[in-house]
């Protein structure tokens, strides 16, 4: 260590080292290059800009992406230009700029629905533009915001009622707005006029001070189902009920109170609608939602996120199952032989019921529950080309359904038959309302590791295998500690979670899947049965098995995946072994 007095400088102090000037100045040179490099180190650390360049940067992110048409057909494009801007609105929720993002978020939702062909891409562009109107009204793009959801229903929904109600609170809330003139020729364009919505808009109720909201009513009709979505401000809860004579299906929504304008009457004039009419009540700050029938029909409600909905899916038949005709996103082109949408199209089984289903009842007929892992804004791992794990199990799940009805006569249930999001809680929550008497989970492992390939199956545990772990924490989106703290739980659940019967059920499972595979395709890895602490099979009363079919991650294996023969020698293998394993319980006679 040395001094100095304030007045000294290292460059004029005088040398007395005994080793002469040379030492000296190189010793001089070695301080002056530590002082560089400590002022270079403090200004190499980046500093942040602040919330009006992180604005700038994602809104010249989104504008360069929609100037190039070849990078808008892939989805992670996609997804660099909207994390961005959905991190903006949520770390800074007041900033003047917000407003302004929102805008974006709608009008990059809307553009990437043209392409993937999602209704939950459209729904999110009106759950940004719905946030934009309610959050910031006196902001100069809420009327924008009104005019491009009005749009959305005209164009997008069919639903020229609704579209017709938007421009007409649009008129009234900003007269001398500059998106008026835009908003009269729309409404002309969808047949309605003021005089047929005006009970609907000079009956405002309000919602001043209210938690949650019902924000909107939309429906859609394909030839399998009706489909009314109830969109909250907040997540809510519902009860909901049905009467055969008249008949009609309708939810209970307590502690939400309908959006000022919002309709209280939608009539359905269309031949292939079993719903004729949906209408709203209001009473003591719930609101209630009435779907009149045609005829008794099949139903399911749910509820989903991001934003917060109650839907109800109608069937448009006196048949109780129902099935999606609802296009999957393909964001990248695949060889013509082995394309997904033609995989599921094959695959579709009109046998099949949808996610939730019927009251359980007393009777002990056979029941299976077959998980599709992940779908919806879920998309499970991704392969090369873009290739999504949740279109590969949806695919899978539904030959399984028809390979198990044919093999064990039995009622089969998908957890979902869409390209819907389901929490993890949810798919067992089905198979234990429909006593289920097993439920298999299908997936698609991955690895960072691109050369691993296999096929293997686990069922719920304690597990040190650390391979095992990372499966768990990417199937149940945690972290490696999270898993770890999960375990501890599993005390509590051992006794109820048929561990013994769902370990056989595994083995039977993954022995007959290789036996089979093995036959057909000599490059199929037997990776065996594991456990692990999956947070699909929590909580299940019944023997419960996770599929990992193969790695979607290793291109070879990829490939087998979208190979219609493993699929079909695959869900062969998992069926036979499931009926093995019955047969052994004593469950299935043998033939």
């Amino acid at each position: 260590m040395f001094w100095m007095n304030s007045n000294d400088s290292l460059l004029d102090t005088p040398c007395s080292c005994a080793r002469g000037v040379a030492s000296c100045h190189a010793l001089h040179v070695l301080i002056i290059g530590a002082l560089s490099l400590m002022f270079f180190l403090l200004h190499a650390v980046p500093v942040h800009a602040g919330p009006q360049q992180d604005y700038l940067n994602a809104r010249a992110d989104f504008y360069t992406l929609i100037k190039s048409n070849s990078k808008q057909q892939y989805r992670h494009n996609w997804d660099k230009v909207l994390t961005p801007l959905h991190d903006f609105v949520s770390d800074y929720p007041q900033h003047s700029k917000t407003p302004s993002a929102y805008y974006l978020l709608g009008k990059a939702y809307t553009r990437l629905s043209e392409i993937s062909h999602l209704r939950s891409d459209i729904d999110q562009a009106m759950s940004m533009f719905n946030h934009l109107e309610q959050n910031f009204p006196r902001s100069s793009l809420a009327d924008d915001a009104m005019l491009l959801r009005a749009r959305l229903y005209h164009e997008r929904y069919a639903d020229p009622q609704r579209a017709a109600q938007l421009c007409v609170n649009l008129i009234g809330r900003y007269p001398g707005g500059d998106m008026r003139a835009a908003a009269e020729r729309l409404l002309k364009q969808s047949g309605y006029s003021r005089t047929r919505l005006q009970d609907a808009t000079t009956t405002p109720r309000s919602t001043t001070g209210a938690d949650n909201v019902m924000a909107d009513v939309r429906y859609s009709i394909d030839p399998e189902r009706v489909r009314v979505v109830i969109e909250t401000t907040a997540p809510a809860r519902f009860n909901a009920e049905s009467l055969r004579a008249p008949a009609r299906v309708y939810v209970d929504i307590p502690g939400v109170v309908g959006e000022d304008g919002l309709a209280d009457h939608y009539s359905i004039e269309r031949n292939d609608s079993v719903v004729q009419n949906i209408r709203l009540g209001h009473s003591n700050g719930a609101t209630r939602v009435v779907c009149d029938l045609k005829e008794n029909a099949d139903y399911n409600i749910f509820t989903l996120d991001n934003p917060a909905r109650i839907v109800m899916d109608i069937a448009n038949s006196s048949t109780p199952e129902l099935k999606s005709a609802t296009s999957e996103l393909r964001t990248a082109p695949r060889a013509a032989d082995d394309h997904v949408d033609t995989l599921l199209a094959n695959a579709a089984d009109s046998h099949v019921d949808m996610v939730t289903l019927p009251p359980k009842t007393n009777n002990k007929r056979l029941c299976i529950v077959v998980d599709a892992g992940h779908g919806g804004r879920d998309p499970g791992a991704v392969g090369a080309n873009n290739l999504y794990e949740k279109d590969i199990t949806l695919a899978l799940s539904k030959r399984l359904a028809r390979v198990l009805r044919k093999h064990l006569d039995c009622d089969v249930h998908l957890t979902r038959n869409d390209d819907v999001y389901l929490t993890l809680q949810q798919r067992t929550a089905i198979a234990n309302r429909v006593g289920a008497d097993v439920f298999i989970s299908v997936h698609a492992n991955a690895s960072e590791n691109r050369k691993v390939r296999g096929t293997e199956t686990f069922f719920l545990n304690f597990s040190k295998n650390d391979k095992a772990v990372e499966v768990a924490a990417r199937e149940n989106n945690m972290s490696l500690q999270e898993v770890g703290d999960l375990e501890l739980i599993l005390f509590d659940l051992m006794a109820n979670s048929k561990i013994n019967e769902s370990s056989r059920l595994a083995t039977e499972v993954q022995t007959s899947m290789i036996s089979r595979l093995k036959q057909r395709f000599s490059s199929i890895r037997d990776l065996g049965v594991r456990q692990g602490p999956f947070h699909v099979l929590l909580g299940a009363d019944m023997p419960s098995i996770l599929v990992e079919a193969a790695f979607i991650s290793n291109s070879s294996d990829a490939k087998l995946l979208l190979n219609r023969e493993f699929q079909e020698t695959t869900v062969e293998g998992i069926a036979l072994g499931v009926k093995q394993y019955l047969h052994g319980q004593n469950m299935v006679a043998e033939n």
